[in-house]
C-alpha cells in the first residue's frame, strides 16, 4: 500500500514512500487508526491492513482508541449472507 500525504503545513511539497517494514507495529496501528477516524480506510480496510485474526479483535481496538465504529448497509449485507450460510432456512 502507498500513502501520500498531500497537504501539510511541515511538508508542503515533498512526497513520503516508507516500507511499512520500517515501522513499528504500533506506529502502523496508530497511523492506520489515525486514517479510519479520517474517513480514508474503511473497517473492512483496517481489519486487513492490521492483519487481525477476528473482527472483533479489530472492533476492540478501534473503540480502544476512541474511534465511532461504522457499520453500513454493506456491511449488513455481508453479514445477512454469513449468517445465511452459517443457518440456512429449511
Amino acid at each position: 500500500m502507498t500513502i501520500t500525504l498531500t497537504q501539510s503545513p511541515d511538508i508542503i511539497t515533498h512526497q513520503i514512500e516508507i516500507p511499512w517494514s520500517l515501522l513499528s507495529a504500533k506506529t502502523i496501528e496508530r497511523l492506520v487508526v489515525e486514517l479510519y477516524q479520517a474517513d480514508y480506510l474503511t473497517f473492512k480496510q483496517v481489519h486487513g491492513l492490521l492483519q487481525k485474526k477476528e473482527p472483533l479483535e479489530t472492533y476492540r481496538l478501534l473503540i480502544s482508541y476512541g474511534c465511532e465504529l461504522v457499520y453500513d448497509l454493506d456491511d449488513l449485507k455481508e453479514d445477512r449472507q454469513l449468517l445465511a450460510k452459517l443457518y440456512p432456512t429449511s
